[in-house]
């Protein structure tokens, strides 16, 4: 899997099936499972009932940075150099907006 350009400001989009991972540059690796419907509060502060899906986030050789989270439609995460939006979750997998961010 290629990295996503840094010009590209939505991020390019990947779609990672149910039970596997992806990897993004030589840093970070998402690993997508537990697809379930649930309800979740979304950003603007509504609760929804939907599809939702774990989240596993594996940083090379930064452990203190690797977790687990539940995510929703529109959720976004920062992480690794990275800016995350959860486009779309299905029964098969999640659909991510991967953006790198500018290096500081």
């Amino acid at each position: 899997m290629s990295t996503p350009t840094e010009n590209d400001q939505a991020g390019a989009e990947y779609f990672i099936a149910d039970t596997t991972q992806a990897q993004f540059g030589d840093t970070l690796r998402v690993g997508v499972g537990n697809i379930w419907e649930e309800e979740y509060t979304a950003a603007d502060g509504s609760q929804k009932t939907g599809l939702t899906a774990g989240l596993w986030f594996f940083v090379r050789d930064r452990p203190e940075l690797n977790q687990h989270m539940r995510v929703h439609p529109d959720q976004q995460v920062e992480i690794a150099g990275y800016r995350i939006t959860v486009a779309q979750i299905d029964e098969d997998g999640v659909s991510l907006l991967v953006l790198a961010l500018p290096s500081a």
